[in-house]
Protein backbone atom coordinates (compact mmCIF):
# COMPACT_ATOMS: atom_id res chain seq x y z
CA UNK A 1 0.00 0.00 0.00
CA UNK A 2 2.75 2.59 0.56
CA UNK A 3 4.49 1.93 -2.63
CA UNK A 4 1.27 2.38 -4.47
CA UNK A 5 0.69 5.85 -1.96
CA UNK A 6 4.57 6.82 -3.17
CA UNK A 7 3.74 6.02 -7.02
CA UNK A 8 0.37 8.00 -6.76
CA UNK A 9 2.22 10.95 -5.51
CA UNK A 10 4.90 10.76 -8.16
CA UNK A 11 2.94 9.96 -10.73
CA UNK A 12 0.67 13.21 -9.75
CA UNK A 13 3.75 15.31 -9.23
CA UNK A 14 5.28 14.61 -12.57
CA UNK A 15 2.40 15.92 -14.45
CA UNK A 16 1.76 18.74 -12.58
CA UNK A 17 5.10 19.75 -13.59
CA UNK A 18 4.18 18.55 -17.36
CA UNK A 19 1.42 21.65 -16.55
CA UNK A 20 3.68 24.11 -15.33
CA UNK A 21 6.23 23.70 -18.03
CA UNK A 22 3.18 23.79 -20.53
CA UNK A 23 2.30 27.21 -19.01
CA UNK A 24 6.10 28.21 -19.42
CA UNK A 25 6.44 26.92 -22.71
CA UNK A 26 2.91 28.62 -24.33
CA UNK A 27 4.40 31.95 -22.62
CA UNK A 28 7.49 31.61 -24.21
CA UNK A 29 6.27 30.64 -27.61
CA UNK A 30 4.68 33.50 -28.24
CA UNK A 31 7.75 35.82 -26.76
CA UNK A 32 5.92 36.88 -23.48
CA UNK A 33 7.37 36.88 -20.40
CA UNK A 34 7.16 33.62 -18.51
CA UNK A 35 5.40 34.91 -15.48
CA UNK A 36 3.00 37.09 -17.73
CA UNK A 37 -0.17 35.68 -15.84
CA UNK A 38 0.30 33.57 -12.76
CA UNK A 39 -3.16 31.78 -12.65
CA UNK A 40 -2.17 30.13 -16.37
CA UNK A 41 0.61 28.38 -14.32
CA UNK A 42 -1.87 27.71 -11.76
CA UNK A 43 -4.62 26.50 -13.80
CA UNK A 44 -2.37 24.18 -16.09
CA UNK A 45 -0.42 22.88 -12.83
CA UNK A 46 -3.62 21.88 -11.31
CA UNK A 47 -5.19 20.19 -14.60
CA UNK A 48 -1.55 18.13 -14.94
CA UNK A 49 -1.85 16.98 -11.27
CA UNK A 50 -5.61 15.68 -11.85
CA UNK A 51 -4.83 14.49 -15.20
CA UNK A 52 -1.84 12.64 -13.47
CA UNK A 53 -4.30 11.56 -10.24
CA UNK A 54 -6.98 9.75 -12.32
CA UNK A 55 -4.53 8.05 -15.13
CA UNK A 56 -2.67 6.57 -12.03
CA UNK A 57 -7.04 5.66 -10.03
CA UNK A 58 -7.53 4.22 -13.55
CA UNK A 59 -4.29 1.99 -13.83
CA UNK A 60 -5.17 0.91 -10.12
CA UNK A 61 -8.80 -0.27 -10.73
CA UNK A 62 -7.18 -1.91 -14.32
CA UNK A 63 -5.16 -3.78 -11.76
CA UNK A 64 -7.36 -4.51 -9.30
CA UNK A 65 -9.78 -5.56 -12.19
CA UNK A 66 -6.87 -8.40 -13.52
CA UNK A 67 -6.12 -9.72 -9.97
CA UNK A 68 -9.99 -10.45 -9.68
CA UNK A 69 -9.80 -12.03 -12.88
CA UNK A 70 -6.89 -14.02 -12.35
CA UNK A 71 -8.56 -15.23 -9.14
CA UNK A 72 -11.23 -16.01 -10.57
CA UNK A 73 -9.73 -18.25 -13.44
CA UNK A 74 -7.42 -19.99 -10.81
CA UNK A 75 -10.30 -20.86 -9.12
CA UNK A 76 -12.98 -22.32 -11.51
CA UNK A 77 -9.43 -24.10 -12.71
CA UNK A 78 -8.93 -25.47 -9.20
CA UNK A 79 -12.74 -27.17 -9.30
CA UNK A 80 -12.52 -28.86 -12.45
Amino acid sequence: ATNSLTMAWSTVAYFAAGGLFTGFYSNALRRLPLLRKPQLHLTCTAVGAVIGYALHAQEDRRAHTLDNLLAAKESSSEHH
